[in-house]
């Protein structure tokens, strides 16, 4: 990575220069420029100072808030829940009022579909069940921790669900959907992980017979990134995931591991209806990030197995083959498996049966199936981008949360500084505190001081301004 150190482009003046602890470097070579920051970098931390001017209404914080809290959030701009036929006909809409809504799944009666909704705020997550006609919306758990995945028990009394509650960390939890009563299955003595590694439980999915809850979880495992090891570790600082399977009663005994395999993930379990088997994901620990990234999508690749539940043996390949296929789900007794493919020309839903729905004309994640395997509700996604101070769900009641771009900087002048990751080409901008007067300073694909065919694939990082708010340093 290079460092540099660039003026302001139109806002530098002599004058000002001579007042600037950087000004002596005003004609220096870019060497020589990142060694003079280099030994001044400790005085880069801006804090921001007195308001000089008024902010716009967008900016202005809620009565009796300290501020407004600038934060970055990479996620797609919409997510919408559709219900159609296994076949694809007959897709509308679930929802007559859509906010911001994910990880749909079938009541074991079919009668509800439960999800999860950012209604309360973009941003917090938080569960809801409906019926499959849309109507009687209900909210199930809503708090400023994350809650996600809930899952109905057979008998209809309970509901599963993963949630930060209390500790921060995403553990499954129960509730009564008659007393209201929750507890955490995950975050007990007994099933107490090594605290200084890895530790999160995901994907929880009832037995036919409501005996048992069986979930993916990577607790005990190392923090490592992707890519090559080097000394330092891997060239990627991106985590990865190595997950196994394991399952609990709804009161919290009889915990233990069902499978694990080293340097792989075992995702998103499912039931047999006999209750015998169980249908999972399996992929490498390395792919579980490519498959998250569009020019890696295409390299990454996943098999749908199956293991005899009592004994972690009898381990099938149920679908093979190149490609990310995950969600597996058994749709009828007789073990055939729907499933979807993600990435290429050949994304959609598929079935052991020879049923194939192509869905690349949209960008469809996370389908489930109804117990009797004639519908499919999943949610559509768009990556458009959040306009620049959007309102987001605030933490900490203190502060009002605003959307902005990556890295944001605020200067001792009230200017603010990001990197446009999201909204541009990861140029280095400039802007003010209404989110007007954007600037360019620094464009990585045009550097004159970057030879031509190194400039391709190019971002600029994380702007620090200087005490006087003449210069920015960052990283290429």
């Amino acid at each position: 990575m290079r460092y540099s150190l660039l003026p302001l482009l139109g806002l530098a003046s002599v004058p000002a220069l001579g007042g600037c602890p950087f000004a002596h470097t005003a004609n220096m070579d870019v060497d020589d420029m990142v060694k003079a920051h280099a030994r001044m970098s400790r005085g880069l931390v801006a804090s921001k100072s007195s308001p000089s001017t008024v902010p716009t209404s967008s900016t202005t914080p809620t009565v009796g808030k300290k501020g407004v809290f600038m934060m970055n959030r990479i996620a797609p701009g919409t997510s919408e829940l559709y219900i159609a036929n296994t076949d694809g006909s007959n897709e509308r809409p679930l929802l007559s009022d859509p906010v911001f809504e994910y990880h749909a799944s079938f009541s074991p009666d079919g009668e509800w579909i439960t999800f999860t909704s950012e209604r309360n705020g973009d941003g917090n997550s938080d569960i809801y069940r409906v019926r499959t006609n849309g109507s009687d919306l209900q909210e199930l758990v809503a708090t400023p921790a994350v809650e996600d995945s809930v899952v109905i028990s057979p008998n209809g009394r309970l509901a599963a669900y993963v949630s930060t509650a209390n500790n921060m960390k995403a553990n499954i939890w129960v509730l009564d959907l008659q007393t209201g009563a929750q507890w955490n299955l995950t975050n007990t003595p007994s099933t107490a992980a090594n605290s200084s590694l890895v530790e999160s439980y995901l994907r929880p999915a009832w037995s036919p017979d409501g005996e048992w809850i069986a979930f993916s979880s990577d607790r005990n495992t190392q923090w490592d990134g992707h890519g090559e090891p080097t000394f330092l570790g891997r060239t990627g600082w991106e985590t990865t995931q190595e997950l196994s399977l394991y399952a609990i009663r709804p009161n919290g005994s009889d915990f233990r591991q069902i499978i694990s395999k080293p340097y792989y993930s075992l995702g998103s379990p499912k039931w047999s209806a006999d209750g015998k088997r169980i249908v999972y994901y399996e992929m490498t620990r390395e792919d579980t990030y490519n498959a998250h990234r569009p020019e890696t999508i295409t390299t990454a690749n996943s098999t749908i197995m199956s293991v005899d539940f009592a004994t972690g043996t009898d381990v099938r390949v149920e679908v093979a083959g190149s490609g990310v296929k995950q969600f597996p789900q058994y749709l009828d007794r007789n073990g055939t498996i729907a499933y979807t493919l993600k990435g290429g020309t050949s994304e959609g839903f598929y079935t052991t049966a020879g049923l194939y729905v192509n869905t690349t004309s949209a960008t469809l994640r996370s389908p489930a199936w109804s117990p009797d395997g004639k519908q499919v509700v999943y949610e559509k996604t768009t990556w458009s981008i959040r306009a620049g101070y959007k309102k987001l769900y605030s933490w900490d009641s203190d502060w009002d949360y605003r959307f902005t771009d990556v890295f944001p900087q605020i200067s001792h002048q009230e200017r603010i500084a990001i990197t446009q990751k999201q909204l541009g080409n990861s140029s280095i901008v400039t802007l003010n505190t209404t989110g007007a007067d954007l600037q360019l300073v620094y464009d990585p694909s045009t550097a004159d001081f970057v030879s031509d065919n190194e400039t391709t694939g190019l971002s600029a990082y994380q702007p620090s301004w200087s005490p006087c708010g003449e210069w920015l340093v960052f990283g290429v």
